[in-house]
């Protein structure tokens, strides 16, 4: 995406169905409503700095084909599940798949996310094996029509990707100190 007459940055475009309900990868919507209009994305919140792009300004981006296409921001949104823009110095924004056609790419879907609970209704596991079982079931399934698996990720349950990080910055702010009077 072009930030400046002279500067761009990666965009990362999630490409979701209009008429997805997002059950698992989930984000703020804030005020609006998905999907977004034609020809437009939502911003992810923390990339408008970066960006340079508030609502309503255009923000051109280049396929891999190199010609130049200009989206309106329609809304920012908010990730919780994303690194920050400002650190991996990517935005990164939603668009149906109509907008994506019509910036001319043909991208094959390249991610499945999903949620595996320990039977009907019932909340997400944390078992990771029965969601190991379950994934290798659903790859050899897709394997088995056609679709070629690379991969399966099975993140920790009910962790934020960044937690880790997160969990040693507190370490090193609130850790042990030695008082005055000990060090005597």
């Amino acid at each position: 995406m072009k930030v400046a007459p002279d500067t761009w940055l990666p965009l990362l475009l999630f490409v979701i169905p209009a008429n997805d309900l997002m059950h698992v990868a989930v984000f703020r919507r804030n005020d609006a409503t998905w999907p977004p209009p034609a020809g437009a994305l939502y911003l992810e919140r923390a990339a408008t700095g970066i960006v340079r792009r508030s609502v309503g300004k255009p923000l051109t981006v280049t396929a891999q084909n190199g010609v130049a296409h200009t989206l309106q921001v329609a809304a920012t949104v908010h990730d919780p599940a994303l690194a920050p823009a400002p650190r991996e110095r990517t935005g990164s924004g939603y668009i149906t798949p109509a907008t994506l056609h019509r910036l001319g790419i043909q991208a094959p879907f390249d991610e499945l996310e999903i949620v595996v609970a320990d039977g009907p209704h019932t909340a997400a596991t944390t078992d990771t094996r029965l969601i190991e079982r379950r994934a290798r079931a659903l790859a050899s399934g897709l394997a088995q029509r056609g679709a070629t698996v690379e991969e399966i990720q099975i993140p920790p349950p009910h962790r934020h990707p960044h937690q880790s990080i997160l969990d040693s910055m507190i370490g090193l702010l609130l850790g042990p100190r030695s008082s005055p009077s000990s060090s005597r």
